[in-house]
């Protein structure tokens, strides 16, 4: 790339410890079939104890890297936006890979909509070793169109499900605009970034097309099969963003109270999950109450979001778990 010209695509890498993961996200990048000479790659080492600092000494030249204390997924991300001098930011994390194709489609689309900031895209779930296993929205078909998102009804606190770091990219015109993400979100800095883009941005798109792949393992925050530790971190990640959803409705004057309402109810949905999954087996007799409470909790976050569907299919579930326990526990007595 000429030194006098300013590339219009900034990949940004935030990592820590993920040193045997870290070449493959690179590769990734570095294989893509957009236009190497109108990109850059940066990538935020957040004071890696591993190999990680050895093994980025390879792309030298091709990766700006840049070494800092650690100090979480919030700071690590700040640092590389504001070294980023492309139009378009794309997030990638450093155990996730792209497919070749994700930059020149979500470029092209940028591209042929001047009002678009927000470009969301599917993602395939992997194992540790990059075998399929799923994706991420399932309830999906992949050859559904691309969707617009509505961001008038965000404010009345009609929600959506978001992809993870490796799935969104923006124009950086939005995301300066909320700019610097707090430090205190150590994790899930996507979803501080989801929510205050959401609340900033002209035009949003999703696509139903994975266009990169979400590793699962051992360290994965959420799809690692702990759910005591998953509803913990929503609790507290979202009693985070409640407040700052708040203090953004008076910087900005306008009325987050419908959206902060919703978001304090998910986090008390959420303790609700957690009370049920942590109910000793002394207390079981208490189960059939807290049922009825997720159900009530859940037919009220049906009426207030646009996840009916989904929500309708947990509850369905779930009665029929205690259903098919109950008729075990008859058997058993008989």
């Amino acid at each position: 790339m000429e030194s006098n010209k300013r590339p219009s695509v900034s990949v940004i890498i935030n990592t820590y410890n993920y040193g045997h993961f870290i070449d493959i996200a690179i590769d990734s990048i570095l294989a893509q079939t957009f236009d190497k000479d109108d990109m850059e790659i940066i990538v935020v080492d957040d004071g890696s104890t591993d190999d990680t600092p050895a093994r980025l000494k390879k792309y030298e030249g091709r990766v700006f890297c840049i070494r800092k204390e650690n100090g979480g997924q919030a700071s690590a991300l700040s640092i590389g936006i504001t070294h980023a001098k492309g139009e378009i930011i794309a997030l990638l994390d450093s155990d996730d890979y792209w497919v070749p194709d994700k930059l020149k489609v979500a470029v092209d689309y940028f591209k042929n909509n001047s009002s678009l900031d927000i470009f969301y895209h599917n993602l395939q779930i992997v194992d540790i070793s990059g075998i399929p296993a799923k994706p991420y929205y399932t309830d999906i078909p992949a050859a559904s169109t691309p969707e617009k998102i509505n961001t008038a009804s965000f404010l009345r606190g009609f929600l959506r499900t978001f992809p993870p770091t490796s799935g969104m990219t923006f124009r950086k015109s939005c995301f300066d605009k909320i700019m610097p993400i707090p430090d205190y979100y150590k994790i899930c800095a996507d979803t501080y970034i989801h929510f205050l883009a959401y609340l900033n941005a002209r035009e949003i798109l999703f696509v139903p097309d994975m266009y990169g792949c979400y590793r699962v393992h051992g360290s994965n925050n959420f799809l690692n099969g702990n759910e005591v530790n998953k509803l913990n971190l929503l609790i507290h990640i979202y009693t985070l963003l409640a407040s700052d959803l708040t203090l953004y409705g008076k910087s900005s004057e306008r009325d987050t109270s419908s959206l902060v309402k919703r978001v304090e109810f998910l986090v008390e949905h959420w303790k609700l999950e957690l009370k049920i999954s942590t109910l000793p087996a002394s207390k079981r007799i208490l189960y059939p109450w807290y049922m009825l409470c997720k159900i009530r909790m859940l037919f009220m976050l049906a009426l207030k979001g646009n996840k009916v569907r989904r929500l309708l299919q947990c509850c369905k579930q779930d009665i029929l778990k205690n259903i098919i326990s109950n008729d075990q526990k008859i058997k058993d007595v008989g």
